[in-house]
């Protein structure tokens, strides 16, 4: 189901997230100026995504000319919705909810896999409606084996 490779390599994410911000690649990247007394400061600030992460890491750097490309036109088009939605969040047309965000949307609807037990039939469906009764042990005296047997068994193991 991988469809869109990453270009990493064996670097993980903190590494190459220095290396994005260095470079100026980094789409979360934001340089405030202030002047304090005499001296004129800048400021970078730095929000840190996943969808930025994703966006940065989908990119390849052409060695050649330093440039940074998308290898793949399926995920060309899922950058383009994802860069779509993140300007929509900052119109504020675009609101993330939990796991629902800017990635998450370029994606597409997902069915919804929360770890829940689902059956069929109506909401809230315990696993006992779901899948049936569930199964109970057995005690030791509905095994078929007496008392007799387990002690002799236990000594012989000891």
């Amino acid at each position: 189901m991988n469809n869109h490779h990453h270009g990493m390599g064996q670097r993980n994410y903190e590494e190459s997230r220095k290396i994005w911000i260095e470079e100026g690649f980094y789409p979360s990247r934001k340089t405030t100026s202030s002047k304090s007394c005499k001296f004129k400061t800048k400021e970078i600030t730095i929000e840190i995504n996943r969808g930025d992460d994703w966006y940065c890491v989908m990119h390849r750097k052409d060695k050649a000319t330093g440039k940074r490309y998308i290898p793949n036109s399926k995920t060309e088009e899922v950058v383009e919705a994802y860069l779509d939605y993140r300007e929509k969040q900052k119109r504020g047309e675009f609101t993330p909810h939990q796991n629902k965000d800017a990635l998450f949307m370029a994606f597409g609807q997902k069915p919804n896999h929360l770890g829940r037990a689902r059956g069929f039939g109506g909401v809230n469906v315990g696993i006992k409606k779901a899948y049936g009764k569930e199964a109970r042990r057995t005690k030791c005296s509905q095994t078929g084996t007496s008392t007799e047997e387990r002690e002799a068994l236990k000594n012989k193991l000891r």
